[in-house]
């Protein structure tokens, strides 16, 4: 539409594709043209998906095909071509040139026309013509997936920069799990796999030593997660934070380190390496549990694989009281001050200052960190349970393993997992607030507990809506080949992503409505974390299972695959810490402060109409439905601390 010439004979194939036009001709088809132009966004993203589903589909069946049929394919092509150039010869034209011949006015091209072509020769046995190139299904694959690649990547960049900030900041998140969960599932599967393949090595081939060595992997992986942050948060040192400092710039030139600076790099590598350690501790844990579930006893007696995640639930609280515990007591020994410990910028953090603002940084990190490993072991093996009780099978593959039964079975499990978060969530802003001055154990734990809970049933809702989109298309695309195959994970990551970015904007649309609550809202921040989890992970498997083929096709897997995930690591976590988590942080910290200004204009409109109904009890007069009494102000006081208008 968008070609435009004024000479068809100098080019016959312009004057084929777009023939001569005045121009009104040329005003039409620029108008026909601007709306491909300006698609929108849902147009490339469903582009995105039918080119990438068409290359897996062109990556399962076609393959083998070619594999087969290529040497037969060619010879017959051959054949056809020499029976074509003698009938050429036989009705008396000099030299066969192809299907353009006749078109192109009959004889060989000579003189300004042949270099119009781009310098393709159309004369000799062969041509060079597109139209007899022979192209194969790796060719049409690698094609596709070079057209769903810029796609993916354009639709990427438009969300990471959209105009509404919770979109910007749920996309910056989806891409920073999805390189935390890959980086932490690689290193933590390659040097598992070794430890394991060692122990069979050894001659220690029984199940139990390998659940016992899980275990192991789980608890010095806990451990290392407390020591790390204290290192990274500076609990460590006599003084974290010194004025003075100096660093070397962008230029190489040396500059100030400013207390802020300081402060927000140690922010993020705490951030970086906590998250990656709580990873390790959580797929430990995963890996440990898993090992259990596929006793014989668990097989025989399926009802009974929730006791799994129920213990594997109170083992992690013990671990979390016991590392509580400890470090209350380092706090105590070195001085822990409350009334020190917030900051604010432009303040000194030397003396005991400093070391109280870097000790309660370290409680935040390792509280945030032993969260999720709990919120992600947890949730994964009651999702695994369900999964073993529905099928009766601990893997599904084939399609004769699942039907619709068994789908509709989990989705329903999913509902009771969407409403038992809204319900812990309830719970928890029903919540006295914790008083930095004089923390109540029991006080603090029970919070902790059900921001866990809540977590879990999140996590655990995302696990089953992953394990519903798994099940649909082993079933209905058993062409892909199943789980262990490529195409299929990547149509499964594309499929997700697509439904969670539809299902995560309706959702930031309701929270942005004014008729939900605080609780409505926390609600749908918790389900939303937990879908860019699903996403994150979906597209982990994935990478995984490349790096897997590779090391395969190495030939030494158990050697290969370890190396392969440091090499990778290595390339992966510097950029994503100093780009994508800072980015993200920035917009976590933007986003609160919108969302602060918010409540805090909520508060004050409140607050004002407390007043006019005080005003108005004490004058006597009666424009309110409800008087103010001494009992009474303790619930408006917690309306404003909830946030929930009278």
């Amino acid at each position: 539409l968008g070609l435009k010439t004024s000479s068809p004979q100098g080019s016959p194939l312009l004057a084929r594709v777009a023939p001569p036009c005045n121009d009104a001709d040329w005003r039409t088809r620029e108008a026909l043209s601007r709306p491909f132009v300006a698609m929108p966004l849902r147009y490339c993203l469903v582009v995105n998906v039918v080119l990438l589903i068409a290359t897996g589909a062109e990556a399962s069946g076609g393959l083998q095909v070619c594999d087969k049929f290529s040497g037969e394919l060619h010879d017959a092509c051959k054949q056809g071509f020499d029976a074509a150039k003698e009938e050429a010869e036989a009705a008396g034209h000099d030299g066969w040139i192809g299907p353009s011949h006749h078109e192109h006015g009959g004889g060989e091209h000579k003189g300004p026309e042949h270099h119009e072509h781009g310098g393709h020769e159309h004369g000799g046995e062969g041509g060079e013509h597109g139209h007899h190139l022979h192209f194969d299904a790796v060719d049409k694959s690698i094609s596709l997936m070079l057209l769903g690649a810029i796609m993916f990547l354009m639709t990427l960049f438009t969300l990471a920069n959209y105009p509404d900030q919770d979109m910007r900041y749920y996309c910056w998140s989806v891409i920073s799990i999805t390189v935390a969960i890959f980086v932490s599932v690689l290193v933590f599967e390659g040097v598992d796999g070794t430890l394991h393949a060692l122990l069979d090595f050894l001659g220690c081939t029984n199940k139990l030593h390998h659940v016992v060595l899980s275990f192991f992997e789980m608890a010095i992986l806990y451990l290392m997660l407390q020591f790390v942050v204290a290192f990274l948060a500076g609990v460590l040192e006599t003084e974290p934070y010194k004025e003075g400092r100096t660093r070397v710039d962008e230029r190489g030139n040396t500059v100030a380190y400013t207390i802020e600076e300081q402060v927000a790099s140690r922010e993020r590598r705490m951030t970086c390496w906590a998250t990656l350690f709580a990873h390790f501790t959580g797929f430990a844990a995963i890996s440990f549990g898993q090992r259990l579930i596929k006793e014989d006893f668990f097989q025989d007696h399926p009802a009974f694989s929730f006791a799994i995640g129920l213990g594997m639930f109170a083992l992690q609280v013990v671990f979390m009281i016991l590392f509580r515990n400890i470090r209350v007591g380092v706090f105590k020994r070195h001085g822990y001050n409350p009334d020190l410990v917030r900051y604010q910028e432009g303040e000194s953090l030397a003396g005991l200052k400093g070391k109280t603002f870097a000790m309660r940084q370290w409680d935040e990190a390792v509280n945030e960190g032993e969260n999720d490993v709990i919120c992600l072991s947890v949730s994964f093996l009651i999702v695994e349970a369900c999964r073993l009780n529905i099928t009766g099978a601990y893997s599904v593959t084939e399609p004769d393993q699942v039907d619709e039964i068994c789908t509709v079975k989990l989705g329903l499990m999913a509902i009771m997992f969407g409403i038992a978060l809204v319900s812990a969530v309830m719970s928890y802003m029903r919540l006295p607030e914790e008083d930095d001055h004089d923390p109540s154990f029991f006080g603090s734990m029970l919070r902790r507990l059900i921001q866990v809970v809540q977590n879990t049933m999140a996590m655990s809702l995302a696990w089953a809506v992953l394990g519903v989109f798994k099940w649909l298309i082993i079933m209905y695309l058993p062409i892909l080949g199943g789980p262990h195959k490529s195409a299929f994970r990547v149509l499964l990551a594309l499929v997700v992503s697509f439904l969670v970015f539809l299902f995560v904007r309706m959702l930031d649309f309701l929270a942005d409505m004014d008729m939900t609550g605080d609780e409505a809202d926390l609600a749908i921040f918790n389900l939303i974390t937990a879908l860019g989890f699903l996403v994150g992970y979906s597209w982990e498997q994935s990478f995984h299972l490349g790096v897997e083929v590779i090391s395969e096709s190495v030939g030494y897997p158990t050697i290969g695959q370890p190396i392969l995930a440091i090499v990778v690591a290595t390339t992966a976590i510097v950029p994503w810490r100093r780009h994508i988590l800072t980015k993200l942080m920035q917009l976590s910290q933007e986003r609160m402060e919108h969302y602060s200004g918010k409540m805090t204009y909520l508060a004050e409109t409140t607050a004002t109409r407390e007043s006019m109904l005080a005003t108005d009890f004490q004058t006597g007069k009666s424009g309110s439905p409800c008087m103010l009494d001494s009992d009474h102000s303790p619930h408006l006081a917690r309306l404003h601390t909830i946030g929930i208008d009278d």
